[in-house]
């Protein structure tokens, strides 16, 4: 009888290391600060960030067309937050001359804990959208795994319109938004990558967005 106990609880050991292995392989992350810092990317316009500095700061309005001009400011306005970029927002997706409309920040949640990504946007709308789609995709370590489509009217719903970031129609002009999103406490350790893109009544795309980031 007791080697019948001491075989079970070999068995449960095991099981238990099994678990655990996993847990710290793919659950368990880093302190906060940590992958933070992991999600720390230089720019790839810094000399150009400096020329853009200097002339204003001389007075002068920079000679740059406007898809440089904007990546710049968003830049600035990075730092001088002392934000973590994983992503940005621009006018079109396939495009090599996209404008920047709005940054994605890694930050802190400092009211339930963990992580959770804020998202900037401005943009300049030349007509009204009446109704649309916004489509994800995401990727983990290389590999698809999530794809969906929303009806961009009814994507928040649930959400008080006060608190909904598209309200239908949308009358053209500037508009400003900001968006919090919690990071699950049970996504696992890895690399995400994630790409939506939105398009208006007339399937024309509006807007588009890229998101790469550590935990």
């Amino acid at each position: 009888m007791i080697k019948v106990y001491q075989k079970v609880i070999l068995v449960v050991l095991i099981l238990i290391g099994m678990m655990l292995g996993i847990y710290f392989r793919f659950f368990k992350r880093p302190p906060l600060d940590q992958i933070l810092a992991a999600n720390v990317v230089f720019s790839d316009v810094e000399h150009e960030m400096y020329d853009y500095i200097e002339s204003k700061e001389s007075g002068e309005e920079p000679v740059m067309d406007e898809v440089m001009r904007s990546k710049i400011r968003w830049e600035i306005w990075v730092r001088a937050m002392n934000y973590v970029s994983i992503g940005t927002l621009f006018n079109k997706c396939n495009d090599t001359r996209k404008v920047t409309l709005g940054k994605v920040i890694l930050m802190e949640d400092q009211v339930r804990g963990g992580l959770k990504l804020r998202t900037y946007l401005n943009v300049t709308f030349d007509k009204d959208i009446t109704a649309g789609r916004i489509f994800l995709a995401c990727q983990y370590n290389g590999n698809d795994i999530y794809s969906k489509d929303w009806d961009l009217c009814t994507l928040e719903k649930e959400i008080k319109p006060e608190d909904r970031i598209i309200n239908c129609p949308v009358s053209k002009g500037k508009r400003r938004f900001v968006k919090d999103l919690k990071i699950p406490n049970y996504l696992p350790k890895g690399h995400f990558i994630a790409r939506a893109w939105v398009v208006d009544q007339h399937n024309m795309e509006i807007g588009c967005g890229f998101a790469d980031f550590q935990i």
